[in-house]
């Protein structure tokens, strides 16, 4: 069996960490180790770790101090530090199904039987719950209005549809990551980085199933929020609609995909072909361009998300 690594990153998690750690102890797949990066906490974080080292010295380990000052960086210099051929990202407040890293192993040999040498990135649905583990939807993918199969590097440069704490990756994916490892603070977030890598270098499988209880609570950093799609939820956020507010969003949150596109292919420029460059280039300069310029290379290139509003802001606002 091959070694798994769990890369769980810790910040103030005292109240539901103790929980999840025994959800990574005792998963099926026991040929596991926990390597666990804290960012700087004041509460009993550290006293829990310290207690579960010393339970468990050979299997639970703690990085060095790294003032990363937020998740995505501590993620990535977890990925950084990490020394086994597979690893997986943890949140500290959510609960792993016991076969979780079970299944994304199997799932992971399969790709790679196929693609040997390749990067790949395996993710997974989850299940939505409350504080107390109370169910608010059994799959997060549907929850959030999500589609696993727009994985293509086009589509993912628009939207990311993995969820890091569901990612398994192998070496090959993890070593293209870490080429990108000084340019991290620019970076939105890590899941999306990781799965913008896997598309373009190599591949990604989803397995159709919850394998992850994903809490929410009031100190989530992200969390799960439900799409509208009846027509009295739709109605009753057109009543509430902030027009001036949702438009900065928008183009806050685009501005920042045209400077990841950017970033992309100023790292990996020599890994792309012209092609890919020309359009990586293309794209985050689209500010220069005429609406009419814009709308045709948007839809050429299938720069455009499942839901038709949310795709004519994208193409007004990019």
């Amino acid at each position: 069996m091959d070694k798994i690594e769990i890369l769980l990153a810790t910040f103030n998690g005292d109240k539901y960490l103790e929980e999840q750690l025994l959800s990574l102890i005792n998963q099926s797949y026991s040929d596991i180790t926990i390597t666990i990066s804290d960012d700087g906490s004041t509460d009993c974080t550290l006293d829990i770790i310290e207690k579960y080292m010393k339970l468990y010295p050979n299997m639970i380990k703690l990085l060095p101090k790294n003032n990363n000052h937020s998740s995505c960086k501590n993620f990535l210099y977890l990925l950084e530090n990490s020394v086994e051929k597979y690893c997986m990202f943890s949140d500290q407040d959510d609960v792993w199904d016991k076969n979780k890293v079970m299944k994304s192993y199997h799932k992971m040999k399969e790709y790679e039987a196929n693609k040997q040498g390749n990067p790949i990135l395996i993710f997974t649905d989850l299940t939505v719950v409350d504080k107390n583990l109370n169910v608010i939807s059994n799959s997060f993918m549907k929850f959030q209005g999500l589609c696993s199969k727009n994985v293509s590097f086009n589509k993912l440069l628009l939207k990311n549809v993995v969820t890091g704490c569901t990612i398994m990756m192998n070496n090959y994916l993890k070593e293209k990551v870490i080429k990108s490892k000084n340019h991290w603070d620019k970076v939105i977030i890590h899941d999306w980085w990781v799965a913008l890598i896997a598309s373009k270098f190599g591949e990604i499988g989803f397995i159709d199933e919850s394998t992850i209880l994903y809490r929410q609570h009031e100190t989530n950093a992200i969390g799960a929020k439900k799409r509208k799609t009846t027509l009295s939820n739709i109605l009753s956020s057109v009543i509430c609609f902030d027009l001036k507010k949702e438009m900065k969003y928008y183009r806050d949150l685009l501005d920042s995909i045209k400077n990841q596109a950017g970033l992309f292919c100023n790292i990996y420029e020599d890994d792309l072909n012209q092609s890919d460059n020309q359009l990586l280039v293309k794209f985050s300069q689209l500010d220069n361009s005429n609406i009419i310029a814009k709308i045709n290379f948007l839809i050429r290139n299938h720069f455009y998300t499942n839901y038709f509003l949310e795709s004519v802001v994208i193409i007004i606002l990019l």
